[in-house]
């Protein structure tokens, strides 16, 4: 579970399969903010489909949920990470932040 705020904290809940397991908290760099930011709002996010699948078992989800300024909420769950290239750009750049922060 990896939770970006707007001000550039995270929370970080390691579950299984990561690095750090256990509850962590970091900053995010406001560059990287800014590029997840402009990456949301580029791909139109609101517009997406609330669930994607593969067609195949046994493999990951995420499960997206982006809390709006506006106070409105757009939520993704993608079996298979295989919804649109914007969405799984924005997988690419939440799972590297993730897996590259020093969590502690």
């Amino acid at each position: 579970e990896l939770k970006i705020f707007e001000n550039g904290n995270m929370e970080f809940n390691g579950l299984m399969y990561t690095k750090f397991n256990g509850k962590a908290k970091s900053k995010l760099d406001l560059k990287k903010l800014t590029e997840i930011e402009e990456l949301i709002n580029y791909i139109e996010i609101k517009k997406l489909k609330d669930n994607y699948s593969v067609r195949w078992t046994d493999d990951q989800t995420i499960n997206l949920k982006i809390t709006f300024k506006d106070g409105t909420t757009k939520n993704i769950e993608d079996y298979g990470l295989r919804g649109t290239y914007g969405l799984k750009t924005l997988y690419e750049k939440l799972i590297e932040i993730g897996v590259k922060t020093e969590w502690n």
